[in-house]
Parts: C-alpha cells; structure tokens; sequence
C-alpha cells in the first residue's frame, strides 16, 4: 500500500474499524436471530460469529501484508452474504446489503487496485450464488437472467465508480501530504533557523562581551608589554655585551682546548709505543722460558745420567773388590802350592814351576785391580764432583725457571695493564676530541647567540613601535565590537 496515503489514513487504524464493523454486523444478525428464530436457531449463528471474530482478531495482530489483511477483512460480508445465499431457504434483501458493506470497507482503505481486486472477487461471487441458487440472488422469482446482467452492471458500476474515485482521489491525497509535508519541512526549518538565530545571537552576544573584555585586557597587556619590551631590550643590550665578553674567553679557552687535544694524542701515540715495545718484550720472555724449560730437562736428564753413572761405578768397585779378594786367595793359593811342591824335592818341580806362574799372575792381577780401583776411585770423586755441580745446576736452573716465570707473569700483567692504560688513553683522546669538536660547536653557538642578542635589541624596537600602533587598532576594533553588539540585539529582538 502506498507510503504516503498510509502516512495520511492509518491502515492498521482502518483494518481495526473493519474489524469493529464486521463484529456489530455479525452481532447485530445474531440479534435479528434469536429475535426472530429463537435461542435454537441463533446459538449457531452465534457460534460462526465467535469463530469469525477469533479469526480475524488472530489476522489483525498477525505479520500478513495489510493489503491481504484489508482483503481478508473486506470479504468477511461477502462470504457471509454468499453463506446465507447458499444456506437460507427464504432470500433476504439484507444478503444484498452484505454484499454492499464489502465494498464499503475495501473503499475504507482508499486503494483503486484493492478495489479492482475486489471487483473481481464479487463478479465471480454473483456468478457462483446465480449458478448455485440463481432466484435467491435475483430476490424476484420471476425474474431472469437478464435481470442478473442488471445486478452485475449496476454492480460493477458502483465499483468502477469507486475505483476512479480513489485513483483519482489518492493523487489528490498524496498531492496535499506532498504540499504538507513541504509546508511541515519549512516550518521546522524555519522554526529551527530562528532558534539558531536565537541562539547565534545569545552566542554572539556572549563573544562580544568577552571580546571587549579581552579588547580591554589586550589594552593594558599592550601597555604592559611596550614597557616590559624597553626593560628587554636594555637587558637584551646588557646581555648582548656579557656573551661578547664570553666569547672573548671562549676564543682562549678554545686554544687551550687545542693544545691539551695536541698533548694527549702525543701521549696516545707514545703509550702505543710503549705497549708494542711491552709486548715484544713479553714475547721474548715466554721464548726465554720455553728454553729455560729445555735447558731444565737437559740438565735434569744430565743428572740423572750422572747420578746412574755413579751407582756403576760403585759396583764396579764391588767387582773390583771382589776380584782383588780373588787374586789375593791365588796368591795363598800359589804360595802354598810352592810349599808343596818343595816338600816333594824332585817331583815337585813341576808343580812348583805352575805354582810360581800363578803366584805371579795372582800378584798381576792384584795390581792390575789396584790400578784399576785407582783410576775408578779418581773417576768416582770427579763423577761425585759432577753430580754435585749438575745437582747444584739443575736446584739454579729450578730456581730460574721459576724466576723467569715469575718475570713472565709481572711481564703479563704489565702488558694487560698497558694495554688498559693505552685503551684509556684511545678513549682519553677521543673524549679529549670530542670535547674539542663541542667546544668549537659551542664557540659557533657563542658567536651566534651574539649576533642574534643585536637582532634581538633591533626586533624589540621594532615590536615596540608596533606595540604602539596595535593599541590603535585596538581602540577601533573595540568601537567595531561595539557596533556588533547593537546589531546582535536588535537580531535577537527579530527572533523573538
């Protein structure tokens, strides 16, 4: 259904009065039947009626389309006209009227294709009840089928009427609520447009108040400012003259700066030096170390050899001994035999003879053992002499090597401390660099600022002039103010 004619005939408004009349109708019949036919005859009606009603209440608060609601409800008469065609034995002219009342409540909604819907509808119903029970539509018995193409004509014109009645008619509705609702927008429009100006002015005149205040206050402060710019620029002049006297010491400082810069990068180049020369004498040292090391083996190993050559020689006295006991016993031996050997006179000559050849080898050999132990007794006390040099050696080079890495160790250490004290002074020289490079920055700045402190005085100056002159313009603005405010009252009056 169309927006706009709902928007002027409230549809659900409409189905509700539809829904009222079908139930006073229905009831009403009810009435005219327990009046007529007794209590007997009307508890059916009334039982149809009751169904009827829940029904359609159950379709008014449903979610079908108002177009088949304004349908469903429109046809409740018809039905019921048709019904009591069908059922009635006796035509009643009121059946007609049912019929009548549909269209009536199809017209209610004001919608020309419900009506042609509807017309359909009813066409196809008169033909139905003509062909069923063809005399109780025609009320007259006598009457034929042309007096039925009467009825449908009469019928269908009545429709049609309607028909062109709401089409045109709706153009006319939607043409109103168009004009109304262009009437509603302006009206709110303007409604809303004097309420801006209502309150643009109450804001106008809340900014112009606070724009003299600050006009006034802008005054003094001007005022105040122009004096604060002279004492500024005495200040500014006075300051002008300590940052020239600054930089003045700044220049000599920067020399001074220079200087210990130069001076620690000698001292940086000269501990770089200094840890290369530590560290080839570390190197030097832990080779005299390795050799210590060999020279302790050697001599270690010379030790031993001598400490074992002197163990032989000790038991080669003990063969010695051994061998000169031996000789000695010979010699007895020898001596003997030649005492024999004389006891025996001729016989013993010979014997004698052998006797004497070994006592004579016996007497060789024991002063061949004798030399012999000599010359080993001679070798013992020089090889006791080398074990003990070789002894005293190897305690010395013992002593050495410890020595030696003792000196290794502080050399190390020395290193390792050099090169911290070199690593400082790399970090010494490049802060020392640093702090020189700020320093000229800050010398730059200095020269800077001191140009800037005479620009300054020369802007002061200038500001102040221009002080001068805004404290002018700020009297006009403040009449111009003025003036806003008498224009905005005389808006707001207008608005009212």
């Amino acid at each position: 259904m169309n927006t706009e004619t709902s928007s002027i005939y409230n549809v659900k408004n409409v189905h509700l009065v539809n829904l009222v009349v079908v139930i006073i109708v229905s009831l009403l019949i009810f009435i005219l039947t327990l009046v007529s036919d007794g209590l007997s005859a009307s508890i059916p009606v009334f039982v149809e009626d009751v169904v009827i009603w829940v029904v359609l209440t159950a379709i008014y608060f449903s979610k079908l389309r108002d177009n088949v609601k304004a349908l469903i409800f429109s046809l409740a008469p018809l039905l019921a006209g048709t019904m009591a065609f069908i059922n009635n034995p006796v035509t009643d002219v009121g059946n007609h009227y049912l019929i009548f009342i549909s269209i009536a409540m199809i017209t209610l909604y004001f919608h020309n294709k419900l009506i042609a819907a509807h017309q359909v509808i009813t066409n196809v119903t008169f033909i139905f009840i003509y062909i069923i029970s063809g005399p109780k539509l025609l009320i007259n018995p006598e009457a034929n089928i042309w007096s039925f193409v009467y009825i449908l004509i009469c019928t269908n014109g009545v429709l049609a009427l309607l028909y062109f009645l709401t089409k045109w008619g709706k153009g006319t509705v939607n043409e109103a609520i168009r004009k109304e609702k262009i009437a509603a927008d302006l009206s709110l429009k303007l409604s809303n447009s004097l309420e801006e100006i209502k309150n643009s002015s109450n804001l106008l005149n809340g900014v112009v108040i606070n724009f003299d205040k600050s006009i006034n206050s802008s005054k003094e402060a001007i005022s105040t400012m122009n004096t604060n710019m002279q004492e500024m620029a005495n200040g500014v002049t006075e300051q002008a003259e300590n940052i020239s006297t600054i930089n003045d010491k700044m220049n000599i400082a920067s020399e001074n700066v220079l200087k210990n810069n130069e001076i620690t990068n000698d001292i940086n180049s000269e501990s770089s030096k200094m840890v290369e020369e530590i560290t080839d004498g570390s190197s030097k040292i832990k080779k005299m170390n390795t050799q210590m090391d060999i020279i302790y083996q050697a001599v270690n190993a010379s030790f031993g050899t001598v400490t074992n050559l002197q163990d032989k020689i000790i038991e080669i006295n003990k063969y010695l001994e051994g061998i000169n006991q031996i000789a000695e016993q010979t010699n007895l031996l020898a001596l003997n035999a030649a005492i024999e050997a004389a006891r025996a006179g001729e016989n013993g000559k010979g014997f004698a003879v052998v006797a004497e050849e070994v006592r004579k080898l016996a007497e060789e050999s024991s002063t061949t053992v004798k030399d012999i132990n000599t010359i080993i007794n001679t070798i013992n006390q020089q090889t006791t002499l080398v074990v003990d040099k070789v002894k005293s050696g190897d305690t010395a080079v013992e002593v050495g090597k410890k020595l030696l890495s003792e000196v290794s160790e502080n050399f190390s250490v020395i290193e390792n401390n050099m090169l911290k004290t070199s690593k400082r002074l790399e970090e010494s020289s490049e802060i020392s660099n640093e702090t020189s490079r700020e320093f000229m920055e800050i010398l730059e700045n200095v020269n800077s600022i001191a140009a800037i402190s005479e620009q300054q005085v020369a802007s002061i100056q200038e500001l102040s002039a221009t002080a001068e002159s805004t404290n002018a313009d700020i009297v006009m603005i403040s009449n111009s103010v003025n003036e806003i405010k008498t224009l905005s009252n005389s808006l707001e009056k207008m608005a009212h």
